[in-house]
């Protein structure tokens, strides 16, 4: 998960939907951020299958950006064109 550091470093926060098969690791990664000392809310965790958590993801008013693994089938799949009023 090194592509949170720039943004955790930013002081932002952020969510992560890990793969319906592992969703321990996210959790997990979870739990030791918020033992460093990061506020509560600071990364959470979004379980479920890809296809309808993603697409809710990506239609998210709340969501100002979203990055997804290139080589995975769920992302052109799940999530599609993002909404014409989300920010880019």
């Amino acid at each position: 998960m090194p592509q949170r550091r720039p943004a955790l470093a930013a002081g932002n926060t952020t969510v992560v939907k890990p793969a319906e098969q592992t969703p321990l690791t996210a959790l997990r990664f979870a739990d030791l951020v918020q033992g460093l000392g990061y506020p509560p809310g600071t990364v959470n965790v979004v379980t479920g299958l890809g296809a309808e958590a993603g697409a809710a993801l990506a239609a998210h008013p709340g969501i100002g950006s979203l990055t997804l693994p290139a080589r995975s089938p769920a992302a052109g799949r799940c999530c599609g064109p993002r909404p014409s009023t989300s920010p880019r």
